[in-house]
């Protein structure tokens, strides 16, 4: 996620001159970075807290709805 909260694209550098193409990190806690994967079959959102992948037919889909689980986790300790 870049600085704003909004997905940024990747590079994970070079292994043995091969392209990396996926890094992934697990917390103590179990809580990870948000992460969109692109397949044939479409676009997985694998959320940061806990939640189910789910998949979707187009980036933007898949965008949208990270932004979304972003808003909802950074405006839950807001009262009115």
């Amino acid at each position: 996620m870049g600085e704003g909260g909004e997905p940024v694209r990747a590079d994970f550098g070079r292994y043995r001159d091969e392209k990396i193409c996926f890094r992934f990190e697990l917390r103590r806690d179990g809580s990870s970075e948000p992460i969109i994967i692109k397949s044939k079959k479409g676009f997985y959102l694998i959320p940061a807290y806990f939640g189910a992948t789910r998949r979707f037919d187009s980036l933007d889909d898949a965008v949208n709805a990270l932004m979304k689980e972003v808003d909802s986790v950074s405006h839950e300790g807001d009262f009115y």
